[in-house]
């Protein structure tokens, strides 16, 4: 009993302090290597090079980080990247591009995979429906739900034991690869 008291009073002294303990929230941030650059000269580059013409929704910072590219470097595919990486979205519907916060994603009129007939960005946000045969879908999404950003979407229909995904492109594929490798594995021998 003696020895227990003792040891925990050396242990006190480890514990910091509440006011010791680090809070990200207050933490100050690092200024970024390259300075922000205007939202609207990245997009009239890609228009040019594209022919699609961007739509900005209102309350939409009108400055991005680009790192070392100059807009003129950026092509389509670079853009989804960095529109991500900055906390946006673009949507293309008909002839129009909509650049969004990203946290509005869900809601948007996003591509189908298997529907669309065109190359995807890695970075670009779609919609991608994955039946399963073996395995019962409802009880993949625990599995993979971790590997969805906040920003996306997972979730089974266990009437057609189909997981609908909302995601990037990329990761939409790697989950996809997922799911069959689950669902094969799934299967009665």
């Amino acid at each position: 009993m003696y020895r227990l008291i003792y040891l925990l009073v050396l242990a006190i002294p480890l514990i910091p302090a509440p006011s010791a303990v680090a809070d990200d929230s207050a933490a100050p941030r690092a200024e970024p290597a390259y300075p922000a650059v205007a939202l609207a000269a990245v997009l009239d580059a890609v228009s040019d090079e594209t022919g699609k013409t961007f739509v900005v929704e209102t309350g939409v910072d009108g400055r991005i980080y680009t790192g070392a590219l100059k807009p003129r470097e950026i092509d389509i595919a670079t853009l989804h990247s960095l529109l991500f990486a900055n906390g946006l979205a673009a949507v293309e519907t008909d002839k129009l591009v909509r650049v969004l916060p990203v946290g509005r994603i869900r809601q948007q009129q996003l591509p189908l995979l298997g529907d669309a007939e065109r190359d995807f960005a890695a970075d670009e946000w779609v919609t991608h429906m994955v039946p399963t045969r073996n395995a019962e879908a409802v009880m993949l999404v625990p599995i993979l739900r971790p590997l969805v950003p906040k920003q996306g979407h997972l979730v089974a229909d266990p009437v057609s034991n189909t997981i609908v995904l909302i995601d990037r492109y990329a990761n939409v594929q790697r989950i996809g690869t997922l799911i069959r490798r689950l669902d094969d594995n799934g299967a009665a021998d």
